[in-house]
């Protein structure tokens, strides 16, 4: 029992660190251009892939906190 809720923090630290890591890059996308006159601009890839993994990190992070502990084997 002990070694499952052990596992759940590991990962609800891994959400939070990737989710810390999407926002770091979305920001950083944002530094750039988003679009310029021929089409998307530098800016663009960095700001959607921050904003998936942003996104995705949470949906992970609301999964492992609501689910449920089970007593094992």
């Amino acid at each position: 029992m002990w070694e499952v809720i052990m596992m759940k923090h590991v990962y609800q630290t891994a959400a939070l660190i990737f989710m810390g890591l999407g926002i770091y890059i979305l920001w950083e996308g944002l530094n750039l251009r988003y679009y310029t006159t021929i089409g998307p601009g530098a800016g663009f890839l960095p700001f959607w892939v921050g904003a998936f993994l942003a996104v995705l990190s949470l949906i992970w992070l609301v999964q492992v906190s609501y689910q449920r502990v089970s007593g094992g084997a």
